[in-house]
């Protein structure tokens, strides 16, 4: 009687740790799908600034936490800012260190930021005048 009621309890602990596994899975998946949809439809200014990452060719940036279009990509969770020690972080006057988030960063590609392997003169001139005030001049 005691194993037959051993078992019952292994099988409810089994079932009860499959859903919640594939409850984790099926969230992961939504909240990924999420974060996609939001990544490709970013305006104009919010696509500029993911821009600066693939010029500058780094994987984080020091940007100013007072830019409204940063606020809102960290809202968002498009930006994430880097934790030096466990779970603080470093401002350093009004500025931070940020990085793409890492489940959209490996899904960019260089259409979805308006971004020109290739540029002619014009559209060189063109991502000159629509880079991120905050951003320092660089040569393409």
């Amino acid at each position: 009687m005691i194993f037959i009621v051993s078992i019952c309890f292994v099988i409810i602990n089994f079932l009860i740790w499959l859903f919640q596994f594939l409850n984790r899975k099926i969230r992961y998946a939504k909240y990924k799908s999420i974060l996609l949809n939001r990544f490709k439809s970013l305006d104009f200014h919010e696509k500029s600034v993911i821009r600066e990452f693939f010029l500058k060719n780094q994987s984080s940036l020091e940007v100013p936490l007072d830019d409204s279009i940063i606020t809102g990509l960290l809202r968002k969770k498009i930006l994430v800012i880097n934790k030096q020690f466990s779970n603080g972080f470093i401002i350093n006057g009004s500025y931070a260190t940020v990085s793409i988030n890492q489940l959209i960063e490996p899904k960019i590609n260089l259409q979805d930021i308006d971004f020109i392997l290739y540029p002619s003169p014009d559209q060189i001139s063109f991502m000159k005048s629509n880079r991120p005030q905050w951003a320092d001049n660089m040569i393409y």
